[in-house]
């Protein structure tokens, strides 16, 4: 009832007083290969439309339309190459839908909330999942404190008006920016009746530079079990240390994790997740035409089942702020 509320209120007032602040297109396709082709051999494809509506001054509605059909994920197969005829119908859904008013200490969003603030880290939720509920973050001159609150359930059904909703999400994070070298996080999260912890400390060598480094080290630990998720990843521009003239055309990240197969469903939400026990991950990409608007991607994963993917993005926005 909450949410039909929502967005009753929300079309009710768009009628009336509506600015169309920012809408981006993404479109990407890729292949993917796993185990050579005996796991998966196919070609997917995703789309993902975002719109904010400025509705008053400090009233924002916005959205995110995607494809995919599961909470980590926004593939859908266009074609398997192993079994022609399997393949499943494109469909978008309206994964968030959300209320954001902003103040001059931080932002209240309430709905259909994206599962990240801002950044998102390997060990955090995949960032194009949802949480049904509200948020509040305060901001402090170097640091910020988040509240959040609502369902995280129902991971298969990304429609907002058909999934299940059961208050059984809560997450307390502090993020904290002491230097431009260092940052991070730690939180507090709940999720049924698992307690779990998470921390990340990331270290920037050169801030602001083009030939700048991040290094990050990220845990998970499920205060029930004992099990650990945890990872260490390394992004630079790795052509701009052979040569400064080749800033720009390639960015890498470098990424190395291992999930324990007993610490819980959290630990298959985050937004890196492939397969449980040790993997290392490879992610290059680097713009195509000079905008950047078109772009291309390649990720190898060495793991007890090795997977590739290669593909191409294509994102357009309009701002009219």
């Amino acid at each position: 009832m909450f949410l039909v509320f929502l967005i009753i209120l929300t079309a009710a007032t768009a009628a009336y007083s509506q600015c169309l602040e920012r809408v981006r297109f993404t479109w990407e396709t890729r292949y993917d290969n796993i185990e050579s082709g005996r796991g998966e051999n196919r070609l997917e494809a995703a789309l993902r439309l975002n719109f904010t509506i400025n509705l008053f001054e400090d009233i924002k509605l916005i959205n995110l339309l995607s494809s995919g059909s599961r909470f980590t994920s926004r593939w859908e197969t266009i074609r398997n190459f192993n079994d022609p005829s399997k393949f499943r119908t494109f469909k978008l859904n309206l994964r968030q839908l959300y209320l954001q008013r902003d103040f001059s200490w931080g932002r209240v969003q309430l709905g259909a909330i994206p599962p990240v603030k801002g950044r998102v880290s390997s060990t955090g939720l995949a960032s194009n999942g949802w949480i049904d509920g509200g948020r509040i973050v305060y901001e402090l001159p170097w640091a910020s404190i988040e509240f959040l609150a609502g369902s995280k359930a129902d991971f298969n059904q990304p429609n907002l008006f058909e999934r299940e909703m059961v208050l059984n999400f809560t997450e307390t994070e502090l993020n904290f920016t002491p230097s431009d070298n260092f940052k991070g996080e730690f939180s507090f999260e709940k999720l049924n009746e698992e307690t779990y912890l998470r921390s990340e400390a990331g270290y920037t060598f050169m801030p602001g530079k083009r030939d700048e480094l991040v290094l990050t080290a990220e845990g998970l630990h499920n205060t029930g079990t004992k099990k650990w998720s945890y990872g260490l990843t390394l992004a630079t521009d790795p052509l701009v240390h052979i040569h400064s003239s080749l800033a720009g055309y390639v960015t890498m990240i470098a990424y190395y994790n291992y999930t324990d197969e007993k610490i819980g469903l959290r630990g298959e939400l985050t937004d890196d997740f492939y397969v449980f026990g040790h993997s290392l991950t490879l992610e290059f990409e680097g713009p195509i035409t000079s905008d950047g608007k078109i772009s291309w991607f390649f990720k190898p994963i060495i793991a007890e089942e090795e997977r590739f993917n290669l593909g191409v993005e294509i994102s357009l926005s309009i701002d009219n702020k």
